[in-house]
């Protein structure tokens, strides 16, 4: 499979996943925290395939790297540590903006990396970052202030827009990072 491929797999499942909670966000089930699962699992697993098809060291596969790790233990925590729906939320809420500032803090790295990363991937990396990280918070303060349907509704866009970001993210890897 080719980077863009499995970018694509990765990005389409979590906009199912994120697509799957914004409908089901006003009605919560446990299948929920399932999907998300199933969905994290996937993207974790193709991650760590892209990023061994991108040369060592470069930005791609440090990208990679870095989500399908992230994307593995939050699964794992999901499956050990949730039993309720607000356990479900303060995990939730903690990975979101964990990813968000891990992605948004990659982009300082990719600023000092030779050769320099093309600007979008910059920008994109950098406002989904940013956005994920505000949707942490947002789901964390919408679930004690409001409602744990708010805070399902903020995580499925959110998910919606990381899968969006991780197809339109492989338009600017550079092609000498790639080893196919």
């Amino acid at each position: 499979m080719t980077i863009k491929q499995t970018s694509t797999i990765m990005g389409l499942l979590s906009i199912s996943a994120g697509l799957f909670i914004s409908v089901f966000s006003f009605n919560p089930s446990p299948i929920i925290k399932y999907v998300l699962i199933l969905m994290l699992l996937g993207v974790g697993a193709f991650a760590i395939i892209t990023a061994t098809t991108c040369k060592k060291n470069s930005v791609p596969s440090l990208d990679y790297w870095l989500t399908g790790i992230i994307s593995l233990i939050y699964a794992v925590a999901l499956i050990l540590f949730v039993d309720s729906l607000s356990q479900f939320l303060m995990v939730t809420a903690s990975f979101v903006l964990f990813f968000g500032i891990i992605n948004f803090t990659f982009i300082f790295s990719v600023l000092n990396h030779k050769p320099k990363a093309n600007l979008n991937l910059i920008l994109i990396k950098g406002s989904t970052g940013l956005m994920a990280a505000l949707a942490g918070v947002l789901i964390l303060t919408a679930s004690v202030a409001y409602s744990a349907e708010v805070s399902l509704m903020v995580l499925g866009i959110i998910k919606i827009l990381v899968g969006l970001s991780f197809i339109a993210v492989t338009k600017y890897f550079v092609l000498p990072d790639l080893k196919n």
